[in-house]
């Protein structure tokens, strides 16, 4: 939970960086805090009015680059902003990049790893036409850390207002979209490029003639499906439908009950997905309309990926009085966080967590996390669609309709860096992604390289043979636990290193990469890891079996080390690389696959291929 904070005072900075301006709305003098105040008070919300950060399933937030961004407006002109969170000071700075200009609309952000796209629409519980939804689509420059609008955006999703709207990208890189009109629960999607939408169309499956109150969800999960949940207060169930990405677009999977019941729906959705080695598991923070004291309020659905079946979990109950349910992932702890309002009409934010593999959330209204304790109008906590670890932290923005203000709670997840008081504790610049080692590198922790990033910063998996040194990206990677030994991690974005002994949890990491280009053993090789998370003990590599892949691999399966240690890492720091001195094990041209391993009870995480910091393989002919 986040101590007690100042509440502040808020004033307009302007400061040039890079020859762009970037506008703050830095903290002024501090005033009295409250007493009994939690999470960290930031600007004016008035010019977006009540709900500024509503609606339950859209995420105005993402992970990208090191730092946390968000959809928020900028007081001073009633638009919406980029704007990015500065750790060090617990401060949202806007950014140059203005997302919508009209005030009345609500925004659903999506984070793919290479664009982002925001999915805007003017909010109404009365849909209407000719209120077209837009979608933005946005390049990111890591050289200037900015955001710029791609040629051709916005384009129209539909022409219509609507209580809510929600995108995400499936495996074929389509765009879908969902929202409910003329009680009908709606889709569209992209025809052949992000510029072009077809035609939205009623969900052909059953059960999508619902109610005026009802709203609907869309989320991408693995293997190659979209799937689609909408609340029926109708026939008080909530439903999900599955398409199979690159079938046709009207061919849909008949729709599942996720939960049926006399008032077990209620119009607020929010949806996670997490992949694994059997596929990926489905989570659904809803409501159900339940009044008895003792029955379950917020609910938390499951869908099995083998069956698509639905288990139900409660999380609260209707004495708690929560509402607006949010989930998050954490990937790496394997916990569920959920976020809620309580009571009903505003107050705080609170949080529940329960272990993603033994769901089970204590009684109670939760941790209180976000707290105005002077103007308890708190409400609309929201978040990403992304999945949270150490490297990342967890970010969660809510905003006060009696005092018409942001505020945001932030967790490290035992990994981040926390809240200081000092600007040096700002995510530093992304190191060059193509460094000149030296013929003989140390196997410790080296500094981080000047930072000169490059536009395309993940090297070449197969670079021109040349004299000089190679980088090669790794073709795989993938964490092990000890703890879940049958349990896949080859999508995570961090590579952890951690040796609990016989009576706790352990971690291995695997790379693989492809040399080419050589036509005799190398001079040098070193691999390089960067530090998201820093350790007593990095751990050492040693060379392992390449007979393994990335989707595959578990502690169970799991090739074991190969002779003695390569190199030791030492202790390792947050923002530097880890040098590796692996040159022994690779004799040519081929695939190469290292372990690192061997750390202590003091994890050490790295970044993976899925990170914006990914390992290299650097080959001196």
């Amino acid at each position: 939970m986040n101590a007690r904070v100042p509440r502040r005072g808020w004033t307009l900075v302007i400061v040039a960086v890079m020859g762009l301006a970037l506008f703050a709305l830095g903290p002024g003098p501090l005033v009295s805090a409250a007493t009994g105040d939690v999470g960290f008070e930031d600007g004016s919300s008035a010019a977006a009015g009540p709900a500024a950060t509503g609606e339950k399933p859209e995420s105005k937030l993402w992970f990208n680059d090191g730092s946390w961004w968000g959809s928020l407006i900028d007081p001073a002109t009633g638009a919406y902003y980029i704007h990015r969170l500065d750790l060090a000071t617990q401060t949202w700075v806007r950014t140059a990049t203005r997302l919508d200009d009209r005030a009345d609309t609500r925004a659903d952000a999506l984070w793919d790893g290479t664009k982002l796209y925001v999915a805007s629409h003017v909010y109404s519980r009365q849909p209407a036409s000719g209120f077209p939804s837009r979608l933005y689509r946005y390049t990111y420059n890591k050289a200037t850390k900015t955001y710029s609008l791609d040629s051709g955006f916005p384009v129209s999703i539909n022409n219509m207002r609507t209580e809510t709207l929600v995108i995400d990208k499936d495996s074929t890189g389509r765009l879908w979209a969902t929202w409910v009109q003329s009680q009908k629960v709606y889709v569209n999607r992209t025809t052949g490029s992000d510029t072009t939408w077809g035609t939205p169309f009623v969900l052909p499956v059953a059960g999508t003639s619902v109610s005026t109150d009802d709203i609907s969800s869309v989320i991408a999960f693995g293997p190659g499906r979209i799937g689609v949940m909408w609340s029926n207060q109708a026939t008080s169930a909530m439903y999900f439908a599955t398409h199979v990405d690159g079938a046709a677009d009207t061919t849909w999977e008949p729709s599942r009950t996720a939960i049926q019941g006399p008032n077990n729906a209620d119009d607020h959705i929010n949806l996670k997905s997490l992949q694994s080695d059997g596929g990926a598991t489905v989570f659904a923070a809803v409501k159900t309309s339940l009044t008895s004291a003792n029955a379950p309020l917020i609910m938390l659905l499951v869908r099995d990926p083998a069956s698509g079946s639905w288990t139900s979990y409660p999380v609260g109950r209707v004495a708690d009085h929560q509402t607006r349910p949010i989930v998050l992932l954490d990937t790496q702890h394997r916990v569920l966080h959920v976020f809620l309002t309580a009571p009903e009409a505003g107050g705080a934010i609170y949080e529940k967590t329960s272990p993603i593999d033994a769901i089970s959330f204590a009684p109670g209204v939760g941790t209180p996390v976000i707290v105005d304790a002077s103007n308890p109008g708190l409400n609309n906590a929201t978040s990403t669609k992304q999945g949270v670890d150490g490297s990342t932290g967890l970010v969660v923005l809510a905003a006060n309709d009696s005092t018409l203000r942001y505020w945001h709670h932030y967790d490290a997840l035992g990994g981040g860096p926390g809240p200081s008081p000092s600007p040096s504790a700002s995510p530093t610049s992304t190191p060059s992604p193509n460094p000149t080692p030296s013929p003989s590198p140390s196997p410790s922790s080296s500094p981080s390289p000047s930072a000169s990033p490059s536009p395309s910063p993940s090297p070449s998996p197969s670079p021109t043979p040349t004299s000089g040194p190679m980088t090669f990206a790794p073709t795989a990677d993938a964490q092990v636990l000890s703890t879940q030994p049958g349990t896949n991690y080859g999508t995570r974005t961090n590579l952890t290193v951690r040796a609990g002994g016989s009576t706790s949890y352990s971690y291995r990491s695997y790379l693989k990469f492809d040399v080419t280009g050589l036509t005799r053993p190398p001079s040098s090789a070193v691999l390089r890891v960067f530090v998201t998370d820093p350790s007593t003990n990095g751990g050492a590599a040693y060379a392992t079996s390449t007979s393994w892949t990335e989707t595959a691999i578990t502690w169970s399966n799991a090739p074991a080390p190969i002779g003695s240690a390569l190199a030791q890492a030492g202790a390792t720091t947050t923002g530097t690389w880890v040098s590796l001195n692996v040159t022994s094990a690779v004799t040519g041209s081929g695939s190469f696959a290292f372990v690192l391993s061997d750390g202590n009870a003091d994890s050490a995480i790295y970044g993976s291929r899925e990170s914006t910091t990914p390992p290299q393989l650097v080959v001196t002919p």
